[in-house]
């Protein structure tokens, strides 16, 4: 969900990826989750004066699934599922264990069979079924130019180990069209920011409805919806304060789909890429009422 993919105006894309999807595809997949990466993953948002690296008492009123993150040590990870679940479904973010990046490159971790090991250990240790979690098993792994049969086996290991949780993977936007779906995910989802309102930027329909054609029975849709500030949203002349009608136009479109299981706001805690980057926690008042009501309307809480 990282904030390198933006969608770029070019005419002849947009005409392009309109022939090849033709009408919307609407459907009947309920409008299950809301919630936020960055919420427990050990990172210090540089934007305020405290130290703090867990922000679930922040969500826990209007989400129901958030980004937990493997930690490098059984105890700590163990700790995070087993707070995090007594709040919200953690979507729990275990890329580190199958792959390693080298020069914005994803592989294969040579030390996934360990690593492998304490994600059992951990699971146990936390006293979270594991048919209560959601496994985040890569971002944008394509961008980052990893074989799909690497990710097709990631995935069958976490299958045959856990054929109960459900399998999230996120691709970075491309002009080319969405990236091949692995086998064996439940859901599949693709970030685009600076993105006013999905509905009416013609990419963002024919991108998703490109993608449904692709999906099984058994898969379904994720949006990742823009909840952070950059400069980048300042050059495509989005404010801070312009971000509530941002999240409202996510949430509405999400929910006029009919096949849009998830809405996962991208950051919660800003700083990940940077200083400059202010995540949905630090965005003004009217912004935070914007998620709150989204998280309500969907949850129910």
């Amino acid at each position: 969900m990282r904030k390198r993919s933006r969608i770029l105006k070019n005419p002849a894309i947009i005409f392009a990826l309109l022939l090849a999807t033709g009408l919307p595809a609407y459907g009947d997949t309920p409008l299950e989750y809301f919630g936020f990466a960055a919420v427990n993953c050990g990172l210090d948002d540089p934007h305020d004066d405290i130290v703090k690296t867990d922000y679930t008492d922040e969500v826990a009123g209007f989400t129901n699934l958030n980004q937990v993150c493997i930690a490098d040590n059984t105890q700590t990870t163990a700790q995070r599922l087993h707070q995090s679940a007594r709040q919200f479904t953690p979507l729990f973010y275990i890329e580190p264990v199958f792959f390693s990046e080298q020069n914005g490159r994803l592989q294969p971790n040579v030390q996934r069979g360990t690593l492998l090991q304490m994600l059992q250990q951990a699971i146990n240790q936390s006293g979270v079924p594991a048919s209560g979690l959601i496994f985040y098993l890569a971002d944008e792994p394509t961008r980052r130019h990893l074989p799909l049969a690497d990710l097709e086996n990631a995935a069958l290991t976490l299958r045959t180990l856990y054929p109960e949780t459900p399998i999230m993977v996120i691709e970075a936007y491309s002009p080319n069209g969405p990236a091949p779906i692995a086998r064996n995910i439940q859901y599949w989802g693709f970030n685009a920011y600076t993105v006013a309102d999905p509905a009416l930027e013609p990419r963002y329909p024919a991108y998703l409805n490109r993608a449904a054609a692709m999906l099984s029975p058994d898969q379904a849709l994720v949006m990742v919806m823009d909840a952070h500030h950059t400069p980048h949203h300042t050059r495509a002349g989005l404010a801070p304060d312009n971000m509530a009608n941002v999240a409202r136009a996510y949430y509405a479109y999400a929910k006029s789909r009919g096949d849009i299981a998830a809405l996962v706001g991208y950051t919660w805690a800003g700083g990940i890429d940077g200083d400059w980057e202010i995540g949905a926690r630090n965005l003004p008042a009217p912004v935070l009422d914007a998620y709150r009501e989204i998280g309500h309307a969907i949850t129910g809480k």
